[in-house]
């Protein structure tokens, strides 16, 4: 919670207590209480802002003032207070102490939560981009006419030697797409509205950082579904440490994505499970080539931006990607396929895509996992019956239990990395887990959020270093860092 959530919920808590257990308050007291209760609930709506989350508090607070000014004026009438029946005291504090619990849990489980501060020498900056394809038409419409679009968020190394604007939202239209999902899934929409208040540590539209001519670009793929700033934690992180990076939300394969005509786009169908040939199709046909397509722009970007921003920013010759779950399958595809794409990170995703070589990528490539990979020699074979409960054939167990393991292994080839985070589970590799304190306690998972992503952040930045900077890293070369125990870095 905010500081000054938690300020209006103490100063409501003390004035329920204050009422129900000690004596009567003096008139200045209650004056004093009343002023610091207005200023800190005014400070609370006008820093913080409103949210539905907290009008219990708010319920609290007028409670606690209604309690105090009643408590105080029976004392200047010497008015005696009537004793309740047992019974019936018990019931009402038994309601207010679950009043109490709910007007906390609610904020605390839906926090307006914030991201670390960067820790490079720059400032960052923010802008969007919506990308058109005139070459691609899009495959998910019947119209004809409609051409494949992208969503591209950009953060980079920000010129903090000018006055810098309000921080950027960490998710822009969020009233649009609260109605949209509750239209579509039935979710109340005012479950998503907290978001709204999010704020980043990026400035968006700043001039891009001086100190170099042109700074190494690196793209990225979100999850399936996920959405362009589902791992903001690593871009802002990044861009302070002189990357730009570039966000490609897949439109169609996004968890909502709004386009500047207004029209709101969500997940569409996906492919059965075990679909193999559908999966590595998606990745191939549709991500690889929206990967391709935006390099595309971004060197035109590079070398005449409309807006002055990016031209002759934007280092094409180091350029890299990463990506997770989904997306870092992609990131291992457009490794594969562009040559102008020279060091990749899959986060924790399989190998999907139609491009795989014994050889390996031939090009620096890390895997960063939950556990170690292994390729299993001898895997159990199930029974027909055993395949026909799992509805899958034995072709479709074949490719999954062997072909997709061995993709991995030609990937891991001479010179990869392999990056095993301990004690954590496949969504610490983006922001989910700070959209509530719930998340990782329901999915088990001992490493904090914070801590997983400060780790991730750590060998995410020293291999861009190493390899599109060309920096001494010495975090790579060292099986097991003192600084991070939780780790464990293997080279093949």
């Amino acid at each position: 919670m905010k500081i000054f959530e938690v300020l209006v919920l103490l100063i409501s808590l003390f004035l329920i207590l204050r009422t129900r257990f000690g004596k009567s308050m003096t008139r200045s007291t209650m004056i004093s209480m009343t002023l610091l209760t207005v200023i800190s609930v005014a400070l609370h709506l006008t820093i913080n802002g409103y949210r539905w989350q907290m009008i219990p508090a708010y319920a609290l607070t007028l409670f606690g003032i209604f309690r105090m000014l009643r408590q105080g004026g029976r004392a200047g009438l010497s008015f005696v207070r009537t004793k309740q029946r047992p019974v019936k005291r018990a019931i009402l504090s038994s309601l207010l102490a679950v009043f109490i619990i709910i007007a906390i849990a609610l904020p605390t489980l839906l926090p307006v939560f914030g991201f670390d501060q960067p820790t490079g020498p720059h400032a960052v900056g923010t802008v969007e981009y919506a990308m058109v394809d005139p070459n691609r038409k899009e495959t998910y419409t019947d119209d004809p006419n409609d051409q494949r679009e992208v969503l591209v968020q950009i953060w980079y190394p920000a010129d903090i030697a000018k006055p810098l604007p309000d921080k950027a939202p960490y998710v822009k239209n969020v009233p649009v797409i609260a109605a949209e999902v509750k239209t579509k899934l039935q979710i109340p929409k005012f479950l998503f509205q907290y978001l709204e208040l999010v704020k980043t540590n990026s400035y968006p539209n700043a001039a891009v950082a001086s100190q170099q001519q042109s700074y190494p670009l690196i793209l990225f793929s979100h999850g399936l579904p996920g959405a362009r700033f589902s791992n903001t934690f690593q871009f802002e992180e990044l861009a302070s440490q002189g990357f730009i990076v570039a966000s490609i939300e897949h439109t169609y394969n996004a968890l909502a994505t709004v386009l500047p005509d207004g029209k709101f786009v969500t997940i569409a169908s996906l492919p059965g499970m075990t679909d193999i040939d559908a999966w590595d199709g998606l990745i191939s046909d549709i991500w690889v080539q929206d990967s391709t397509f935006v390099l595309d722009e971004l060197e035109k970007l590079n070398d005449k931006d409309s807006n002055n921003l990016f031209s002759g920013k934007i280092d094409m010759n180091h350029v890299g990607m990463f990506g997770h779950s989904f997306g870092g399958a992609n990131a291992a595809q457009v490794l594969y396929t562009d040559p102008r794409v020279k060091a990749a990170i899959n986060m924790d995703g399989t190998m999907f895509g139609n491009t795989h070589k014994a050889e390996g990528t031939g090009k620096p490539f890390m895997l960063m996992d939950t556990k170690p990979f292994v390729m299993e020699t001898d895997p159990v074979v199930p029974t027909d019956s055993q395949l026909q409960e799992m509805s899958m054939t034995r072709k479709q167990f074949d490719r999954m239990s062997v072909q997709l393991p061995m993709r991995m292994k030609h990937a891991l080839g001479s010179g990869a990395y392999e990056l095993t985070l301990q004690r954590t589970r496949h969504m610490s590799f983006s922001d989910y887990y700070f959209w509530s304190p719930a998340l990782p306690i329901m999915e088990k998972m001992p490493l904090s959020p914070r801590r997983a992503h400060k780790v991730i952040n750590a060998y995410t930045v020293a291999f861009f270093q190493k390899h599109l900077q060309g920096l001494d890293t010495p975090l790579l070369d060292a099986e097991q860092s003192t600084d991070f125990p939780e780790a464990a870095l293997k080279r093949y």
